[in-house]
């Protein structure tokens, strides 16, 4: 999308704003004195090259294969001009606003008055409050405009629009079995490698979510005594009186079903108390990641907003951060949502997509459940789709192409035929047994998945550096290609989607649908293929 100078950028969908985060209210004006922080992302440079670069190193038929840049090339090839950089530091000063650029130079931390936001930008702001979340927001009620003087150089501003969701795993109790780490490897033949010196990987968190080591303790006594003492290094704010279970989900499976392989965990704020607010989280966690010297190979991040609800430039600055980090070798695993198709925001017509799980460059998962007869089958809340912002990747053509062939589908008004479609795979994700907070729960969701799927690629990474090799990185091409030798086993039974007040839904089928993806990973089969992929051909 291309904008004039003084276009207006609009970070919520006008159709679906007033319904998609319907609990959130305004509650009057912000003090004019107010001071808010934002993050200005400046356009990037070079992005047609660097998706080349990845089209070609992310290949498993090129003979380039895992030649990933370093991040000191991804910077030079895709930082913004001195000029541009240049230009938005002199509109700031010329209108005396506080800011710090990055190490790349390609993002603006500001902090000004409200008076001077909503000059310079066009935007009305007013405190905002949910039912939902204990602490207002604020926002802009009108969007923002970029001013001409930066439109050329400036791709978003993070902070002025988009709402936050409330994210909560399902509890339920275990029907058929209890979840744990050992019984995840024994279902998809899982084998651990010995620990490889380098090998990292990563929780991302947001929204008050944090984990507790003695809770961590617990559950490796109870699943995982071998790692007894073990625990990860925290990024960020981790307020351990108060531990979420969407923290300890991820954090205890990531960790548990890996065993061997060293963890982070990032936090970064949404939003803060009323007498702060901090940046939109995804634009302020990228500038974190610019900071650091070392970064992990997989990001296992179990959070997502409807993505009508995130401006399409918005979308698109998130997709070129994650393009950086895996042109430089790391594996974004996200979670493909719990609300089936989505039609839970008050649109009734049209399915509405998840963001970032729609983004090509991330490896997106759905969930399955086990029956009575221990088969899995698709789980009813496993979200899938097709994005409306990103056009279908060619690596999942064939598949996709022949899933949209079957007669038996919802009508194609509700969903972006050539959009791209996700999720990419599953996994199990019912009856995980958490420890939160002491005790011993049940816990459901796509958020169980995925720190279950980036826990099998950081295995899979130790074997390739055990052999020299480097990280995955942008293994999506590399898992649709493996699938066509058996790295997957097709899920065609499932319980019936969630599809909200819509009056559709999808279903599995045999091979990709958009409900559990490829399937379920047969993981010696895959890791094999990642290890060797030319001995498949």
């Amino acid at each position: 999308m291309s904008f004039n100078a003084s276009v207006v950028r609009i970070l919520v969908s006008t159709v679906l704003c007033s319904v998609v985060y319907a609990t959130w209210q305004a509650s009057g004006p912000v003090e004019p004195d107010r001071e808010i922080s934002l993050t200005v992302a400046l356009s990037l440079n070079n992005v047609p090259q660097l998706k080349r670069f990845l089209d070609y190193i992310s290949d498993p038929h090129s003979p380039n294969y895992g030649h990933h840049m370093s991040r000191t090339q991804v910077q030079s090839l895709t930082s913004p001009l001195p000029s541009a950089v240049e230009s938005v530091e002199r509109f700031f000063m010329q209108h005396h606003i506080e800011y710090h650029m990055s190490p790349s130079r390609d993002f603006a931390k500001v902090r000004a008055a409200t008076s001077t936001v909503e000059l310079l930008f066009a935007a009305k702001l007013s405190y905002f409050e949910s039912q939902d979340f204990p602490e207002r927001i604020i926002r802009s009620t009108n969007g923002y405009h970029i001013p001409r003087e930066i439109a050329e150089y400036v791709s978003c501003i993070g902070g002025l629009t988009g709402f936050p969701s409330p994210k909560k795993p399902i509890e339920i109790q275990a029907v058929v079995t209890s979840i744990t780490p050992q019984y995840i490897r024994d279902m998809y033949s899982v084998t651990v490698p010995s620990s490889v010196e380098g090998n990292l990987q990563a929780v991302v968190s947001f929204l008050e979510q944090y984990w507790s080591n003695s809770d961590l303790q617990t559950f490796f006594s109870y699943y995982e005594q071998s790692m007894l003492g073990t625990q990860p290094v925290n990024w960020g704010t981790n307020d351990q009186s108060t531990p979420g279970v969407e923290a300890s989900l991820d954090v205890q499976y990531l960790m548990g079903v890996s065993e061997t392989v060293d963890t982070w965990v990032y936090y970064t704020p949404g939003r803060m108390p009323n007498t702060t607010i901090d940046n939109e989280p995804w634009l302020d966690w990228f500038a974190t990641l610019e900071t650091q010297t070392t970064l992990p190979w997989v990001f296992s991040i179990s959070y997502g907003d409807y993505e009508p609800t995130v401006d399409l430039d918005y979308a698109n600055r998130v997709n070129e951060e994650i393009m950086k980090y895996t042109a430089s070798g790391s594996t974004f695993v996200l979670a493909s949502g719990d609300g089936g198709v989505g039609c839970t925001v008050g649109v009734c017509t049209r399915f509405t997509p998840l963001f970032p799980a729609g983004s090509p460059y991330v490896v997106a998962l759905g969930g399955t459940t086990l029956n009575t007869l221990q088969n899995e089958v698709g789980v009813y809340f496993s979200g899938g789709g097709f994005s409306d912002y990103f056009s279908r990747p060619s690596y999942q053509d064939t598949l996709v192409q022949n899933y949209l062939s079957n007669p038996d589908l919802p009508p194609s008004s509700f969903y972006n035929t050539s959009g791209r479609g996700y999720p990419d795979l599953s996994t199990i994700s019912t009856s995980f047994s958490v420890i939160c907070g002491g005790a011993n729960r049940s816990v459901a969701g796509t958020s169980a998945s995925t720190p279950t799927f980036a826990a099998m690629l950081s295995l899979i990474n130790s074997l390739r550096f055990a052999k020299g090799q480097t990280s995955l990185g942008w293994v999506n091409p590399l898992l649709y290609e493996a699938y066509n030798y058996g790295a997957f086993s097709d899920i065609t039974q499932c319980q019936q989607q969630s599809h909200g007040c819509c009056p559709y839904s999808f279903a599995t089928t045999s091979k990709w649908d958009p409900m559990t993806g490829m399937g379920v990973p047969n993981w010696d089969v895959l890791a094999a293929f990642a290890t060797n992929p030319s001995a498949f051909f």
